[in-house]
């Protein structure tokens, strides 16, 4: 009887919280446009909008960077397959949400990037999105690159392309063309399954064309970063000196469950000095494994070495992130192994970085709280850098250096 009533109040539950996202869906642009979109002037009019004290932060986030450039580590495309003018064919896909909550997360993303009710064909959501990107890049006062990645499908152990994945698929060719087409403000990175038919000569052909960056997704991929398909290309990554990016923590898999992928699980990687950067997934894992020691476990045996890095991009955006940034923050000797990324678009979402929060968690001071303001309302990805800039160890003047802004330029 007890486990009865237990379920039908998570059955009632789950209803009624599907009945409030949807109800959020159909009344439509104003709650969306309030909860999405914190950027209500456009980027180029970011010098003579933003009060003083806006632009003395920009100016010091930009002045201690030695004619540097900012490197972005995590700028994700968002892509349907649209052909761009001169482009080369697009296989990209992107797949439809499952579920209310997708789709309102779906809606808050696409609205925020400015691609929000742009027709899925010809290309103009691709247009859209990557001219407003572009757009903030260019406004920057400074030199700003944004790493930019393909995302390859799944396969199995036998080499079989899986049917059912979640989250996107970018084609290759097409991250590579519109890096080619502004180099000062985007690199790109390709992703082949280790898995893949032929991938070793892929990744050789990339690499010939220039192409230092390898990305995956080892849960939507199906991919096990110390399983054999990585062992069997790995002296490939070592000859071409192929960075690998890889999520590790909790993921979800191609299915939509959760798994764990351990930050050891690279090791091998590391060992044959092939550079692994982490991207951090979800901090508890769904057998009760924590991120943050096995994190810390594999900085401690790597210390020093060039070729671990940690991907910051995103943790300002979750409640979970940011209790994984401030353990990053406690451990100044790690320093030197993290890399600056944005999270675009994700962390432009209005909802996804409250101001107040940070200042009541004490990781931004409250003086900051309104030039960052002001810097959001002009150009997003900007405030997204500014903001990091400003992060400090709770209860200290500790900051991220210069150095992990720069790593990669």
């Amino acid at each position: 009887m007890a486990g009865g009533r237990r379920l039908r109040r998570l059955v009632l539950a789950s209803g009624l919280a599907a009945v409030l996202v949807l109800a959020m869906l159909c009344i439509g642009d104003r709650l969306i446009e309030r909860y999405a979109v914190a950027a209500t002037l456009a980027p180029e009019d970011a010098t003579w909008l933003r009060a003083p004290a806006a632009r003395q932060m920009t100016a010091a986030a930009f002045a201690d960077l030695d004619e540097a450039s900012v490197v972005d580590h995590d700028v994700a495309l968002i892509s349907v397959g649209g052909q761009l003018p001169e482009a080369p064919t697009n296989n990209s896909r992107r797949l439809a949400p499952t579920g209310p909550l997708a789709r309102l997360d779906r809606a808050l993303v696409d609205r925020a990037a400015r691609i929000s009710g742009a027709p899925d064909r010809a290309g103009a959501l691709e247009a859209r999105y990557v001219s407003y990107l572009l757009r903030q890049i260019t406004a920057m006062p400074g030199a700003y690159r944004g790493v930019i990645a393909g995302r390859d499908a799944g396969y199995d152990t036998a080499g079989h392309r899986l049917a059912k994945t979640n989250g996107q698929i970018i084609d290759n060719a097409h991250v590579a063309w519109l890096a080619a087409q502004r180099p000062r403000a985007l690199a790109a990175a390709v992703s082949i399954h280790p898995g893949a038919p032929q991938a070793a000569q892929r990744l050789a052909r990339w690499a010939d064309d220039g192409i230092r960056r390898l990305a995956w997704w080892p849960g939507p991929q199906h991919i096990d970063p110390a399983g054999p398909a990585v062992r069997a290309i790995t002296p490939v990554l070592a000859d071409t000196g192929m960075t690998v990016s890889l999520t590790v923590g909790a993921v979800t898999d191609r299915l939509g469950a959760r798994t764990w992928i351990a930050p050891a699980s690279v090791a091998a990687l590391l060992d044959r000095d092939v550079p692994v950067e982490l991207r951090l997934g979800e901090s508890l894992g769904p057998a009760g494994q924590v991120l943050m020691p096995e994190l810390l476990a594999l900085l401690r045996q790597y210390r020093g070495r060039a070729g671990l890095t940690i991907n910051l991009g995103g943790l300002i955006a979750t409640d979970d992130g940011r209790d994984l940034l401030v353990g990053l923050l406690q451990h100044p000797q790690f320093y030197d192994h993290l890399v600056y990324g944005s999270g675009y678009p994700e962390s432009i979402v209005a909802e996804r970085v409250r101001l107040d929060a940070l200042v009541a968690r004490g990781l931004i001071d409250s003086a900051d709280r309104a030039p960052l303001a002001d810097i959001r309302a002009t150009n997003p990805l900007l405030f997204v850098y500014v903001l990091y800039r400003r992060l400090r160890l709770p209860g200290t003047d500790l900051r991220l250096p210069v150095s992990v802004f720069t790593a990669g330029s």
